[in-house]
Order: C-alpha cells, then sequence, then structure tokens
C-alpha cells in the first residue's frame, strides 16, 4: 500500500498509527474530515489478516463517517479508528531463552504439569482463568493505552461503540480522555440500542426508496439480507412486519436458522452469493467491503 496515495485518493486528513508495547496496542486513528467539525465515528476491533487490511478498514469507515454526519446535520466530520486484534500471546516478550510466550492453551497445559511436580496454582483457580483473566487485564491495558492517544488530539476525533467494542471499553478509554462516548449509562450503551437504530435507519432508507419508485408498501416485495447480526437481525423484523419476502444469509449456520424458524416465509442463500439473489432490494448487514466496483 502506498499510504500518500491511498490518503490523497480518500481525502484524507489524517492517519495516526497507535502502539503500546505493555498491551500490545496496535490501532490506526483515521480522520477523514474536520470541516464541519471534529471527526466522529466508532472504535472496532477486529482480527485483520494484514497491517494493510487495518488501514483500509480504517479509511473506508472514516469517509463513511463524513458522509453519515453530514446528511445528518450533525456538526461532526468523519474518522475512525480501528484496533488490530493481535493475539496476546504474540505481543508478550521474549522468555530469558529466547523463546516467545505460547498459546492459552499450551500455557494451561504447562501449569497443568508444573502442578504435578508440586508446583500449586492458586486455590481455587484453573490454571486457565487466570490466563483468561490476564487476556481481560490485557485487553482493558489496550483501551486505556488508546485513551491516551486520543486524549493527545486535543478533541479533534470523538471515538464510540462499533464492531467488537463494549460499554466497558469505553469507560475505559473515558478513564483518559473525555473524548468518547457510549460508556455505561449512557443511551447509546443501553442493551442493542444502537443496532436498533441502525436498522430501523435502514428500513426507513428502503421504504423511502420504494416509494421513489412507486411502490407504496413492502406487502410481497423480496428484500435479500446479508447477514444476521444485531442490525441485520432486528432490519429483519422490521421488514418482516411490514410483509417483507425475505432472503437471508450468514456466514454462522445458526443465525440463519434463527431466521428462518422467527420469520416465516423466510428462505436462505448462499452468503457468497446473496446480491445475485432474485429480490428487489439487497441490504448488505455484513462487514463492510462486500461490493466493489467492477473493474
Amino acid at each position: 500500500m502506498q499510504l500518500w496515495q491511498e490518503m490523497e485518493r480518500e481525502g484524507m486528513e489524517e492517519l495516526i498509527f497507535c502502539h503500546d508495547a505493555d498491551s500490545g496496542l496496535r490501532a490506526v486513528i483515521a480522520i477523514h474530515s474536520t470541516a464541519l467539525g471534529p471527526a466522529l465515528g466508532g472504535c472496532r476491533y477486529w482480527t485483520y489478516a494484514s497491517e494493510e487490511e487495518a488501514v483500509r478498514d480504517a479509511v473506508k469507515l472514516a469517509k463513511g463517517m463524513t458522509y453519515k454526519n453530514a446528511i445528518s446535520g450533525l456538526p461532526y466530520g468523519g474518522g475512525k479508528v480501528v484496533i488490530w486484534d493481535v493475539p496476546f500471546a504474540k505481543n508478550a516478550k521474549p522468555d530469558e531463552d529466547g523463546c516467545g510466550s505460547q498459546s492459552g492453551e499450551q500455557v494451561a497445559g504447562d501449569l497443568g504439569i508444573e502442578q504435578q511436580k508440586g508446583v500449586a496454582a492458586d486455590e481455587g483457580t484453573h490454571p486457565q482463568d487466570k490466563i483468561l483473566d490476564t487476556d481481560v487485564s490485557k485487553r482493558a491495558q489496550r483501551f486505556h493505552a488508546l485513551g491516551r492517544c486520543l486524549e493527545r488530539l486535543n478533541g479533534r476525533y470523538v471515538t464510540g461503540l462499533d464492531l467488537g467494542t463494549t460499554a466497558t471499553d469505553m469507560d475505559q478509554i473515558r478513564l483518559e480522555t473525555a473524548h468518547v462516548t457510549d460508556t455505561t449509562g449512557s443511551l447509546g450503551a443501553q442493551d442493542d440500542f444502537t443496532a436498533e437504530m441502525t436498522a430501523y435507519g435502514v428500513h426507513i432508507g428502503i421504504v423511502t426508496s420504494l416509494r421513489q419508485q412507486g411502490i407504496a408498501s413492502l406487502q410481497g416485495i423480496p428484500v435479500a439480507v446479508q447477514g444476521l447480526g444485531k442490525v441485520g437481525y432486528a432490519l429483519c423484523r422490521y421488514l418482516h412486519a411490514a410483509g417483507a419476502r425475505l432472503i437471508v444469509a450468514d456466514v454462522v449456520p445458526e443465525r440463519v436458522q434463527r431466521a428462518l424458524v422467527q420469520f416465516s416465509g423466510a428462505i436462505s442463500a448462499d452468503p457468497a452469493h446473496i446480491h445475485a439473489a432474485d429480490c428487489k432490494v439487497f441490504a448488505p448487514c455484513a462487514l463492510g467491503g462486500g461490493q466493489q466496483p467492477a473493474e
């Protein structure tokens, strides 16, 4: 990836790379525009295949937030932060013999062997529980470190919830900076409120678009929904209640089965080919980047 060319092509203002050795934080803060005000956009925590994939996702999402905030009449620009979810063991410092840390299962197994040799773990605590506690602690440290990075931006970017993050994560950021939303007790952190809002907005968009084509009702209209996470599933509820004929797909078979049971008349499709389904409306609710311009 040619970073300068990428920034110029997408109209980016800033790309900030954040690293914290103690927690293993690897994050990219992408600020697309501050023309209307501070950049606003969520914090995504995801296992990316490469650094390039993480950067491209941050850039794409930040640009999208610029348009979302502008069309909604908000006094904010567009930004996004993505945290590359590198397994904690891979970030551990090498041991004295030069060997890196092992996986959770390997470490748990080694601890079990040590116990047989007379080295006991804490009473009442399973070795794997200790590893999980360490992971939770490391995650909190990562969000503390991210909060310090945001604070250094002096309010140019405000973050919040997104894929892979929770209100507890936002609480950790808040301990370091005020430039964060969706903390515990806030409206955005209530259950699946943000997902419900998003699904309702998509539903209204579908209804409005159909009306522009002279279609007054969703009754009997085939709608293909790709992705049955919180947003996709909530959207299906709205569409089903309005009488739409659902075509659903997800890479998780259990989600598809749940939808088929819950929404009478729904049929399933291959997640990789649902965009080609015989439908009037296609609603991509999975991860972004699924639709690309034809070459």
